[in-house]
């Protein structure tokens, strides 16, 4: 649900580019990486997907994972959250729902792209989370 239940059309945007990519098993990466604390994992996760890839990388390096499969340093964690090559990811909701999703921002186009806005009843939209390609890892 926190795509559909945050103010943050970033958040939002981010984590189902980061979903889409990684699937459940990824949130199950990173709760084994901090202790097995869903808590604590699920609040990094916002976290890290909320900043972005410029504020991810000191996020990741303050929250001390554990190596995790291929993600043993912090650039490692960098890409699994934010991957380079995601797959695209679409919204499709009824008309009335997307306006009362970020009524508050001024400009959630950054993250979704109108693609058909003329249907009957809905709208489908071109979901754009941040690019690692925005930011140089540190090692």
């Amino acid at each position: 649900y926190i795509p559909l239940a945050t103010q943050s059309p970033r958040l939002a945007a981010n984590f189902m580019q980061f979903f889409s990519a990684q699937g459940s098993s990824g949130l199950q990466q990173v709760y084994e990486a901090v202790g097995n604390d869903s808590a604590r994992g699920l609040a990094l996760v916002k976290s890290i997907l909320a900043g972005g890839p410029q504020r991810a990388q000191e996020i990741i390096r303050q929250a001390r994972f554990e190596p995790v499969g291929a993600n043993r340093k912090a650039a490692d964690w960098l890409s699994f959250f934010f991957p380079p090559d995601a797959p695209p990811a679409y919204l499709f909701l009824h008309d009335s729902v997307f306006g009362r999703l970020f009524y508050r921002q001024s400009a959630p186009r950054k993250y979704f792209q109108p693609m058909m806005m003329n249907g009957v009843s809905y709208q489908l939209w071109r979901v754009r989370g941040d690019r690692l390609e925005a930011v140089k890892p540190d090692q």
